[in-house]
């Protein structure tokens, strides 16, 4: 939470090659998750994520998903999860 302070809603830093890019703007979640979803799937696997759901990233899941599941199957459990209500407690 210290970078979101510094940095902002949205800010970027390599790890190594590896871009990784933090998103905290409601809105800006919204339209990756939900409306934009197909230009965002099959992003590059982080090492830091291992496990279910995210043993896979949430950007990488296709039909097929992560251990069997889908995007179907995840997103059932992750909308709730982005509620404009609950992303303004968050943010």
């Amino acid at each position: 939470m210290e970078w979101r302070k510094k940095y902002g809603d949205v800010f970027g830093f390599y790890f190594g090659d590896h871009l990784s890019v933090h998103i905290f703007d409601p809105e800006m979640i919204k339209e990756i998750f939900i409306k934009q979803f197909s230009s965002f799937v099959n992003r590059e696997d982080s090492t830091f994520t291992q496990g279910y759901p995210l043993g896979e990233s949430l950007l990488q899941v296709d039909k097929h998903g992560p251990h069997g599941y889908g995007w179907k199957e995840i997103r059932s459990i992750a909308s709730p999860t982005f509620t404009t209500g609950k992303m303004r407690m968050v943010c």
